[in-house]
């Protein structure tokens, strides 16, 4: 039986705790089934006047029914404000005799209270380890309770041992109920159809910790303890087991099997697309990370799933979401397709390392392939395709966030406008050369994107080490995984994208934009550095120099000097003025 909780004034790091008490009922159980109850009404009365919210009564079956159809068994009931919360039955011990009587059980049972979610067992369940893991993973049990009876042999070698198990196990508290021990009735009683039962007692409240912080001995007595709930949520933070462990869904999902069996897993149970486990991967995480990562699963684990932006968005470890996964393999086109058609946020994501998923898919292809991946390209490979499936994600998100207006897709302005690795942009230009001077919706070349656009992070594809500048942008979740990283081993360095443009077509650089200004006066503007575009723009068109912009109408020594040097480089305007001397 519940009632409503108890207010404590104790503050736990500045946190209102709630302590709930609960009364632990051991009551004498007789032969007599009108006495039994009167008693159980007498010992609820005696925990409500102790300020129990919860009052858990015993095992207590020990006496003849006379019902058609032979013996029923109805072991527990749970009691929420005079209503039914939950009926239960033992789940995994059988009768002794099975054509005499009739035995409930084939699932678990928990429900809901002022506690929490609370799991229900009896007596021999107490046993089974994967039931206690059931309640407290699947169903986010906080509290488990087994009224049992354990006889004068087992009870004083298994009731504590079990209870303390299932309490570390689950990092829960554990309430068990017995009966009290009774004396053998006085004749004539003793040729009864059932003999006496002497159950062993020592009622029981167990901590997350698996400390015992209630407990009585084998009479009669009503057992009271107040359970900080907070201790659980500290339990499961600290030792985060259940974050490390995994269900049916994610070793099917490892062991490659058919997509109709994860159907299968999935119907029984949908939350389990969901649930994390080991390195903190989500089955998808693990189906994308599988060198058979298979399209019909993934398609299943999004169907079937109770929100898919949930478990594509989910962070791995690594700070890996299910798309990184897959680049990271090079997982099939369709599979990355399904990804980004379910949830295009993740594709500027960044990991632990700062690479987003496309930088993380050329990281493997640069491992694998190196330098003649990009000198020895003569028509689209895999990679490529791959690269402009991702690419065109990022532009289309651009372009929802108002950044860019609808436009027809071309790579190499693609590639000048979002973060993705330098050679990429190589590639485009050998595949696209023409693009160079091709001009979008806007009226822009790539030179023009490329010098509006912020200076992305140079990645060391090579997989020897990455840069700290990766973390200029970063999230909070990003700086915090720092001191999990390891340190530079290199410094490694590629040509600004506005040089790798200006290698294919020089002539780019005196073209204006839809402004009329140079791509100098833009790279300025924007603050740029010697080193970001400013020397090769000025080497490819040294007119500019002495030109003054179209729409500030100063030159480019006074351009810089109103940048200021918050954004500009001194070193860029220094370095310009010599060459207009």
């Amino acid at each position: 039986m519940s009632f409503p909780p108890q207010w404590d004034d104790d503050r736990d790091g500045g946190v209102r705790v709630v302590r709930n008490r609960v009364a632990l009922l051991q009551m004498p159980v007789t032969i007599d089934k009108s006495i039994n109850i009167r008693t159980a009404r007498e010992y609820v009365l005696r925990g409500r006047n102790h300020g129990a919210e919860m009052c858990v009564l015993p095992e207590v079956h020990l006496f003849d029914v006379s019902v058609p159809g032979g013996i029923h068994f109805m072991e527990s009931e749970t009691l929420t404000m005079g209503d039914l919360g939950a009926t239960y039955f033992d789940v995994l011990s059988s009768a002794r005799n099975d054509e005499d009587v009739e035995v409930g059980g084939g699932e678990e049972d928990h429900v809901g209270g002022g506690l929490g979610r609370i799991g229900v067992g009896i007596c021999y369940d107490i046993r089974f380890p994967e039931y206690a893991l059931l309640l407290t993973q699947v169903h986010e049990c906080r509290v488990l309770i087994y009224p049992g009876a354990f006889n004068l042999t087992t009870g004083p070698a298994h009731w504590e041992l079990l209870q303390r198990a299932r309490a570390v196990d689950g990092q829960c508290f554990v309430l068990t109920a017995s009966p009290a021990r009774m004396p053998p009735p006085p004749p004539p009683h003793e040729d009864m159809k059932y003999p006496h039962y002497s159950a062993w007692g020592h009622s029981s409240v167990v901590s997350p910790w698996g400390d015992v912080i209630a407990t009585c001995d084998e009479g009669p007595a009503v057992v009271i303890a107040d359970l900080d709930m907070n201790l659980v949520s500290q339990m499961r933070a600290a030792i985060p087991t259940m974050m490390q462990k995994r269900t049916p869904l994610h070793v099917a999902c490892d062991h490659d099997v058919p997509a109709p069996l994860v159907q299968a897993l999935l119907s029984a149970w949908p939350e389990g697309a969901e649930r994390i486990g080991t390195s903190q991967m989500n089955p998808l995480h693990i189906t994308c990370s599988s060198p058979n990562a298979s399209v019909d699963v993934v398609r299943t684990l999004l169907a079937g799933c109770q929100d898919p932006s949930m478990i594509t968005g989910t962070k791995d470890g690594d700070g890996d979401t299910p798309l990184h996964a897959a680049c990271r393999i090079a997982a099939p086109n369709n599979v990355l397709e399904t990804l980004v058609q379910a949830n295009p946020t993740p594709i500027t994501w960044k990991d632990y390392e700062g690479l987003n998923p496309l930088t993380r898919l050329w990281v493997r292809y640069f491992v694998l392939v190196g330098e003649n991946i990009i000198a020895n390209i003569k028509q689209p490979i895999l990679a490529w395709e791959k690269s402009l499936l991702l690419l065109q994600v990022m532009v289309e998100n651009k372009g929802r966030e108002g950044q860019n207006q609808a436009a027809s897709f071309r790579a190499v302005h693609a590639a000048s406008s979002v973060d993705c690795p330098r050679c990429l942009t190589r590639i485009a230009m050998v595949i696209s050369p023409q693009q160079l001077l091709m001009r979008d919706e806007l009226n822009r070349l790539p030179i023009h994107i490329a010098a509006a656009a912020p200076v992305y992070c140079v990645h060391d594809l090579r997989g020897e080490g990455f840069i700290e500048e990766a973390y200029i942008d970063d999230d909070h979740q990003q700086r915090a995984a720092r001191s999990r990283m390891k340190e530079p081993q290199s410094k490694y360095e590629e040509p600004s994208i506005i040089d790798i443009l200006l290698s294919g077509e020089p002539a780019a650089a005196r073209e204006r934009d839809p402004n009329g200004q140079l791509p100098l006066h833009l790279v300025i503007m924007r603050g740029k550095a010697w080193e970001d575009g400013v020397k090769a723009l000025a080497e490819a068109f040294p007119y500019a120099l002495t030109t003054p912009d179209n729409k500030t109408n100063l030159y480019l020594f006074m351009l810089a000097a109103s940048v200021g040097r918050s954004r500009g480089d001194c070193t860029s305007r220094a370095r310009s003025s010599s060459y207009v001397s």
